[in-house]
This record gives C-alpha cells, structure tokens and sequence, in this order.
C-alpha cells in the first residue's frame, strides 16, 4: 500500500452528489478559494468535489472527528462521499472557514438540522441566538412568522428535541394567540403545542371568551369531525380544563351546550357562575384558596391592550381587585392576605388619593388602552374608576353599554381621573315610548344631585379630558345641565350620540351644539332636536384667521354644519322644512345623513349640496322618486339606502300609483316613472345595504344587477312589489347577501329554499306577513351561520315536531320571534330552551298555548336579554315580572300583555330591587281592562282603562307612561 504524502494528510476530498440537478456538469472546489465560490454554478453541478483540511473538519465537526479519526474505514481515504443536501452543506462548511452566513426562515431549520447532524455546536448556538433574538412583530405591527411558519419549526423542535425551539414557539403562540386564532391554518397546530401555549405565563387574549372560541374551534374540526377515541377525548379534555369558567359569558356558555364533546364542560360552567351571580361572596371564598384562585384571576400580561368582559353578569369589583393585586408571597397565610386586600379596596375605594397611597398594590399594565364592561350588571362603576386609573394608565377606550348602575356622575369621576380617555361608550337600551305620544305619569328620583359645573383645575390650568367620541345613546336620565357638565370637561369632542335621550331640550341640544365646537357628528335620532339646534349648527364660528387681532370678515365665519360628516335626526319631527333647508344648504361635506320620519321632501332634498354621501335614510318620508333620483345622481359614493315607508316613491310627481291586479307570482307595477330612479340606482358602483318598500319592483331588482353584487343586507317592506320569482332570484343577483328582510311580498317553498341552499353566509332571515305556500321543508336546510330568525305570520302550520326541525337546522340562533304559530303546545317552552339555550332574544305572540300553564322552561334561557310573550295562553302569574328579573341575570327588556295574566294583571318591580331590567311594556288589547297595578306613587295607586304602560328606571329615576292602545 502506498504511503500518504503530507498534502494528503493535511486535506481530504468531499464528494457530494446533487440529485436535483438535470446536468452531468462536475465541478471541483478548495476551500482556499471559499470566498470566490460561485453558489449558482455550485448548485446547478450534478458531483460537487471539496478539497478541505482535515483538521479543520475534525475540530469543527464532531460528526468527521469520529469519522477521520476513528476506527472508520473513512479516516484512512483520500476522498470521502457526503450524503446531505448541497446547500445546506455547502454553508456549514462556509461557516466552519469563517464566511458569513446570513440566517433567514427559509434556511434557518435546514441549518440548524444540518449543524445538529454534523455536530457543529458553533452553528447551533448561532441558530438559536438568531431565533431568540427575532421579534414576533415587525414594526408595522405585522407578524414576522406566520402561523404554518411557526408549526413547521414547533415540529421540527420536538422531532430532534430542542428546548429553545419550543421555548420560543410557546411565547409566539401565547403573545400572538388572537392573530393565530384567525388563521385558517390555526386547525392545523398539534395539541400539545396548544396545550403549552395556553400553560405560559405570557398567554395575551382579549378575554376568556376569545380562548375559550379558539379552543372550541380546534376541537370541532380536530376531535368531534375524526372517529371518537381515548386520546382524542383526553385531548379535549386537558385543554377545556385550562379556560376559566368563571370569567366566560353566561350566553356563550350556554351556546356550547350544543356540542356533544363540550357538554360536560358547559354543564359545570353554566353551574359555577349561575352559583356566583346568585351568592356573589362565593367567589371570593373560593379564590382564598391558593389553589382555585387562578380559576378566578383575569389572565393579563405586559402585552394586553383590550380587556373585555362584555355578556358576563357574574363580574364584579373584587373580581377585578383580585386579578390586579401584587401579592409579594404565597404562603400559608395567602387567605388571610386576601381578606385583608379587600377590605381595604372596600375602605377606600371611593377616595382617590388614599386609594392611591393604600398599602395594597395593583399590577399596572401600560398597554391596556380599551376595556369594555357592556352588561356586566354586577359591576358598580363607582368602585372602580379609581382602580382603573392605577392599573390601566394609558386607557383610552372605555365601554360599559347596557348599564344603569354608571351614571353620569361616574362617567365624569372616570374622564378626570383617566384623562387620556378619547372613547366612551355609555349607550342603553333606547326606550319604546315615542316621542310626543306619550305622558309622564310619574317621576320618583332616588336622590339625583346636579353636579356642581365647576371647571376642574390641574396645577392652576384647566383640566381637559382628552375625550372626542362620546355615546349616551338612551340615557332618558341625561338633562341639559348634564351636557353642560360634560362641555366644561371635553371640549375636544367630535363624535357625539343622544339617540334616544328624551329628557334633552332642543334649547339644551342647540347649547351643546354651541360649546363642541369640533363636532364632526351628531346621532341626535328620536330627540327634540329642533329648529334652535339647527340655528345653532349652521351659524358661524370664527376660524382661526379670527384671532390675530384683525377685524374678523364674514367670510371667517364658517358653520359648524359647514364640517359635519355625519348626522341623524330621524324621528325628530318637530324640525320645521325650512330648517332643514336651511341645514342641507350648510352641509356639503356630509357622509351620512340620517332624516327618518321628518318633514322631508323633495322641496327639501333639493337643497342638499354635497356629493360625498354614503350613507342615506330618508324611511317615513315625503320624497318622491325624482327626489331620490336627484340626491343619488349627486352622490355616486352612496353604499347604504333606507327608503322604506316612503309611499311617495310610487309616483316621480308625488301622487301614488294605484296599483292593478296581482298575479300569485308577480305583483304588476308599473315602472314607467320609475326609469330615472332605476337609473340612478344602477350607476351607484356597489351597494351593500338597500331597505326599499314602495316603488321598488321586480325591473328594478333585474337593473340593479351589476351594482348589487356587492350587497350584504337587503330589506324589503311594505309596498314593493318584487313577486316570487325576483325573491328566488336574490341569491344570484346578490351572492354575499348576509341580511334578508321581507315584508309583505309573495314567497315559496322553492325561493325560500333556494336561499337558504345558496347563501352561505345567511345570519339573519326575516319574514313579516308574507304571502305563499311555506312549509316546513324549506328548514329541513343545515343554517350553521343564521343567527336571527323572525317568521311573523308566515307559519301558521308551526307544530311541536317543526319546532324541533327548527332546533336542528338553526344550531347557532342567538335571537328567535315567532308570530301566529296557532299550534304550538305548552311543551314548546321545552322545545325552544333545550334547543337554543342560549337565546338573547324571545318574542313569542299568539303562538298557540304556549304560557297556559305558565312559564317554567323559558326560564332555562338564563342569557336572554329581550323578552315579549303576547297572547300566548293566559297562565302568567302575577309576580312574573319580579321573578324574571331575579332569574334573568342579563334581561333589560320585557314585554307582556295583560290577556295572558293568570289572576288578571301584573306586580311592578319595586324600586329596590331593579336588579339589570330596565324597561317593561304592558299591552292589552281594546277588549279588555288594564288591571296592572302601578309602584305606590305619592301615596296613589293606578288603574289605566285604555292605555298601556311602560316602566323604565336607571340609577337615578323610574319612570311610568301611558301610551297608545294596541289593537
């Protein structure tokens, strides 16, 4: 055998076969000459041959130190064969002779696979350096590894075992848990990489419902659509035991009562916090304990930015106290220190600057900027505001729709002593009484005091709160004075709401106008807004050209109105037509205009000069079809058209129409005047909202085609005249339809089927009195996005057995009206709570006897919100309403009438025990005598003969009207 010479002990000869390459190109290579490589040609060689040193090789590598220098037959050849991929080797062995080596996702797990099989440790610490060292967001916000990314690289980590690899996947899940969610390829990510995701500490959601949705996603379409087996239910079983219960909505819970692997888990849920609603001290007895305490503790981390506990009755005050203390220890005395906690957050709470020097201390979290406690009746606000300030210093969106308990008091407490605070949203429901129909029977005031008015001070300047959206949409409670209070602290507010707020003056409103001199828009709908407050908009205010000292020109002076981009003041009929000239005269620049049962006509539209509209209600008005012609030709950015009740628009001249026979299939209308409006209509280049009624026929449907394919939401209503053969073609004039609506038109089996085959994104399905053959075969159809129902009228056949179709084919139904379905039995209360238990909406009118026998499994609907029960079986008892209210935790309305009382009339709530409900409405019909028996006022009770009641109260106030009769 020949002797080695030096120069073959010092290098050896790497061979490399490229199976990928379709050439016989060879190449041969010296690592002296490593930084003049040409990688392309590289790549494109089928045999790659390196010269390379061996002791090079040995000390890098652990991989060639036992192959060259053991007792492998290799550490004795000139020449070796490597089989691994070209490139991957290639720049290991780059990185081994010192060449940089730039690491990116697509080469970093081939590397670091390739580093791991040679043994070249320098590679791996670089590899996991590189990956540590990655943010999870760019600086635009947007995520630097996508989800299928961080799935390929989790696996990768636990097929070879590597800890930073998981480390690092578990953090990117846990702080981007609610981007994952989204993805399509969130099914995809293996259990056990959900599970520690939802075990780190980091774990960032908005809120437990938003886990908890995720969660029930992954297990719909990973364990309940695979064969049922042992680990499968395991699987579903260690994740479901990680969400808290305790902090979930009472509705959603509910709702997974529907799914067969997740029953167990509804059940005890539903079970724990209909327990802590009923006794809420048992929640804080249970969080004494060291162990159950996380159960109740609101999973915040450094990385939060919106809290929300919207839907959940059960969250209070202490609750929140608990998930923000600092404890500095747990020990034996963990309970002990809690008691102590709480007591304190009780001493205090009111008083802002011991509450900020009390020995408890909160964890502040920097990037919470919103936090939402819509329907959370449990939690007093004046409790928190002081909380909120520590804990959340750069809050900035505050929402707490559907509460009484916050009054403006605290809503004023919160905007000093959170001052960054841009967006508040304080809406209730708005009340059924309509304005200038109904009189105030009485009025008890539980202890209101006007706040002083006085400007707050900081460091001898005015304190401003930085707020500039503002809703208090039906707060009846809201007076003139209080929008003065609110003017003197937010003087920067552009979007403000008081729909609904029928305490307010028109001489109060047009005030407010004056002093939110940045008004961009006003929802003022079902007002008094008047003529003052119009004056007041369209006089001006001086620019800032004003103060320099110079005389200021007329020129100056620009309208407040000159700015608005949005206003709704439908319903506010004491608006003269010649304010609202006066206002569409100084408008140009709105987007969305809102003119609902005004005294609107054409005289008046013509006088509008914008051309930037969007948005346009003009329902319950005057306008004809030339009218609606013209605004549409001057606005072709319009999107959203509400013009049903506008019976003018059967004619372009403002006489109606009289209209002929109507076949069963097509009501024929004619549409001769209609050309212009029709015309006009299709130029707009999309649509996604249309509520018409009269003047709307099936020609206009068929012209509209191109610009209606867009459209989300249709409703069609009382005077338009579509015909069965238009309904059944809605589908394929608008495939993305989400919203149907039908009032008064000619349906069939097959329309209505074809519908619902077609539109798989249906969430809401209307019908109102319409004409047809309907049977229960057209919901025999699998609805798993319909979430609202109605069918008024339209199902008089209605049986027990098509009830529980309905149950079957509509799963996810969140709101359920039924009307005029005769042969509903008593055991259709059953039917609708076992099958939709997580209803937030009932009304349910003369549907056979339905309550004869009273109301028991309604009752289990523990989440509604808005209930009617009308002629439905005169078995009510008289304290329902009371009772309702206690074991309702989340109901705000309720509607009944007086021919279901079973002893003749109703109990009112007492004025200490209001619990969430707000409004009650009781109905009769012209036969019958009203015997509901009214609250004790100044010693009187009431009897009403011909009219119905209404009660509503909120934390300062009840209020009881008489309005009109139902027929």
């Amino acid at each position: 055998m020949a002797t080695k010479s030096p120069d073959d002990e010092e290098f050896i000869t790497l061979e490399l076969e490229n199976s990928s390459s379709s050439t016989v190109k060879e190449v041969f290579l010296s690592v002296m000459d490593i930084y003049d490589w040409d990688l392309r040609s590289i790549l494109s060689s089928r045999i790659v041959r390196i010269r390379a040193h061996r002791d090079r090789l040995m000390e890098s590598s652990r991989y060639f130190e036992a192959l060259l220098s053991g007792s492998y037959s290799e550490s004795s050849k000139n020449c070796i064969s490597v089989r691994w991929d070209l490139e991957s080797f290639i720049t290991i062995l780059q990185f081994i002779y010192g060449y940089p080596v730039e690491f990116t996702l697509t080469n970093f797990l081939s590397l670091l696979e390739g580093s791991l099989y040679f043994g070249v440790q320098r590679i791996c610490l670089e590899c996991e350096s590189w990956l540590c060292g990655r943010k999870f967001v760019d600086d635009s916000g947007s995520l630097e590894i996508s989800l299928p990314e961080i799935i390929v690289v989790w696996n990768f980590g636990i097929e070879h075992g590597i800890p930073f690899i998981l480390d690092y996947c578990s953090a990117w899940l846990a702080q981007n848990f609610a981007e994952a969610a989204s993805y399509s390829s969130f099914d995809c990510i293996p259990d056990s990489f959900l599970e520690s995701c939802i075990k780190h500490p980091q774990l960032t959601v908005e809120s437990e419902k938003q886990l908890c949705e995720a969660l029930v996603t992954w297990i719909t379409n990973n364990v309940d659509s695979s064969p049922q087996s042992a680990d499968s239910e395991a699987s579903c079983f260690e994740l479901m035991q990680k969400v808290r219960p305790g902090l979930l909505p009472l509705g959603f819970i509910l709702g997974l009562s529907g799914f067969p692997s997740l029953s167990w888990f509804a059940a005890k849920s539903i079970h724990l916090v209909l327990d802590i609603i009923s006794n809420p001290p048992m929640m804080i007895n249970s969080a004494l304990s060291e162990a159950d305490y996380d159960n109740f503790k609101v999973r915040l981390t450094q990385n939060t930015k919106k809290l929300d506990f919207s839907g959940c009755p059960q969250v209070t005050g202490p609750l929140l106290v608990l998930s923000l203390l600092q404890f500095p220890y747990k020990s034996n005395n963990f309970s002990d220190w809690v008691r102590q906690s709480l007591r304190e957050f009780d001493r205090l709470r009111n008083d802002k600057f011991m509450f900020s020097q009390m020995s408890l201390k909160t964890a502040t979290f920097e990037a919470v900027c919103e936090v939402n406690f819509s329907k959370c009746p449990g939690v007093h606000f004046s409790d928190i505001v002081n909380l909120l300030n520590l804990s959340f210093p750069s809050l900035r969106i505050f929402r707490a729709s559907y509460n009484v308990h916050l009054n403006l008091k605290n809503m004023l407490n919160l905007l000093e002593s959170s001052p960054l605070i841009s967006e508040m949203d304080l809406s209730v429901d708005c009340s059924p009484v309509m304005l200038l129909k109904a009189s105030i029977l009485s009025s008890v005031t539980d202890g209101y005091q006007q706040l002083s008015g006085k400007l707050h001070v900081f460091n001898g300047r005015p304190a401003f709160s930085k707020l500039t959206k503002l809703s208090l949409e039906g707060r009846t409670e809201l007076r003139d004075s209080d929008l003065v209070n609110i003017s003197l602290l937010a003087n920067l507010l552009s979007h403000l709401n008081l729909k609904g707020c029928t305490s307010l003056t028109d001489m109060g409103i047009s005030k407010a106008v004056f002093k939110f001199k940045q008004l961009s828009s006003i929802i003022a709908a079902d007002t008094y807004f008047g003529d003052l407050s119009i004056s007041c908009l369209c006089s001006g205010f001086p620019s800032f050209d004003c103060f320099t000292g110079t005389k200021c020109d007329p020129k100056h002076l620009k309208p407040l109105a000159f700015t608005l981009q949005q206003l709704d003041v439908g319903g506010c009929r004491s608006i003269s037509q010649s304010s609202l000239v006066h206002l569409l005269e100084h408008a140009p620049f709105l987007k969305e205009l809102g003119l609902r049962d005004t005294a609107l006509g054409d005289d008046v539209l013509y006088h509008f000069v914008g051309c930037s509209l969007e948005a346009l209600d003009i329902c319950e008005t005057m306008v004809s079809r030339n009218g609606l012609a013209y605004i549409i030709r001057r606005n072709p950015k319009l999107i959203v058209l509400k013009a049903k009740g506008c019976r003018q628009l059967s004619s372009s001249d403002g006489r109606l129409h009289s209209v002929g026979c109507m076949s069963k299939y097509d009501f024929v209308g004619s549409a001769t005047d209609g050309d212009n409006l029709d015309h006009a209509l299709s130029r707009v280049f999309t649509w996604e909202e249309l509520r018409l009624g009269w003047g709307f026929y099936p020609s206009s449907l068929k012209i509209l085609e191109p610009s209606i394919q867009m459209l989300k939401a249709i409703n069609v209503g009382v005077g338009a005249q579509l015909g069965e053969l238009a309904v059944a073609s809605l589908p394929k004039h608008c495939p993305l339809l989400e919203s149907v609506s039908l009032c008064f038109q000619v349906i069939s089996d097959s329309a209505v089927r074809n519908i619902f085959q077609s539109l798989k994104n249906l969430q809401v399905f209307e019908l109102c009195c319409c004409l047809g053959d309907l049977t229960s075969d057209s919901f025999k159809i699998i609805l798993p996005n319909l979430r609202r129902l109605k069918l008024q009228r339209v199902t008089p056949w209605m049986t027990d057995m098509d009830l529980i179709l309905l149950t079957q084919s509509c799963r996810n139904l969140s709101e359920l009206s039924l009307s005029g379905c005769k042969l509903l039995s008593l055991d259709s209360q059953g039917i609708i709570s076992r099958g939709w238990p997580g209803l937030s909406l009932i009304h349910l009118e003369d549907c056979g006897n339905m309550t004869l026998d009273g109301i028991s499994s309604l009752m289990d609907c523990k989440a509604v919100e808005d209930l009617l029960l009308r002629h439905n079986g005169p078995g009510i008892p008289r304290n329902f309403i009371v009772d309702a209210a206690s074991k309702l935790p989340l109901l705000r309305k309720l509607a009944l009438d007086l021919c279901d009382a079973r002893d003749g009339g109703f109990d009112s709530p007492s004025a200490t025990g209001r619990f969430f409900l707000r409004t009650v409405t009781i109905a009769r019909c012209r036969s019958e005598r009203c015997a509901f028996v009214l609250p004790n006022v100044a010693g009187q009770k009431h009897t009403m003969h011909k009219e119905s009641i209404v009660l509503e109260w909120n934390s300062e106030e009840l209020r009881t009207y008489i309005v009109e009769e139902r027929v």
